[in-house]
Formats: C-alpha cells, sequence, structure tokens
C-alpha cells in the first residue's frame, strides 16, 4: 500500500473514532505508523480532516519535554501537537 494512502487510511480511523467518542483501540497494522515521520504525517492529515468541524489551527503544543517523562513512556524525544482555535 502506498504511504500515502495508509497516512489517510490511518487518519480516517482516528477521525471516525474520534467523532463517533469511541473508546481507544489500537490502530491496525495495516496502516499504523512505522516511524515517527509517519506518525506526523498521520497528525497532519488528521488535523486537515478536523478543520472542517474545529475551524484553523491557532497554535502548537509540545509535550515529553524533558527526560524524565520521555522515558517514562519510552520515547527519545518531545512531541507536538495543534491547537485549534
Amino acid at each position: 500500500m502506498a504511504s500515502e494512502e495508509r497516512v489517510w487510511q490511518a487518519a480516517r480511523f482516528l477521525h471516525e473514532a474520534h467523532r463517533a467518542r469511541a473508546p481507544y483501540q489500537p490502530m491496525p497494522d495495516a496502516f499504523a505508523p512505522r516511524d515517527i515521520n509517519e506518525a506526523y504525517d498521520i497528525q497532519e492529515a488528521f488535523q486537515e480532516l478536523l478543520k472542517p468541524e474545529r475551524g484553523a489551527i491557532a497554535g502548537y503544543k509540545v509535550a515529553l519535554t524533558t527526560a524524565v517523562m520521555q522515558k517514562m513512556v519510552g520515547f527519545g524525544h518531545p512531541c507536538s501537537g495543534a491547537i485549534f482555535a
């Protein structure tokens, strides 16, 4: 499956779950992100799907900014995400 198609499948999976207020379900392996870059691509696609409902992106947030928090969740770097207006 093409990477772009995987990205949009994953974004639609997240969007549908979000709209349905469904309990958390792991993303199917068929389109789960393979690396951090693909995960951020999925996040961007998901944000595009949310824009008609949520409006423009007003800013960004950063998480896991300390080594302690990164170690706790098994990451080696901070993560960022959008905040809608």
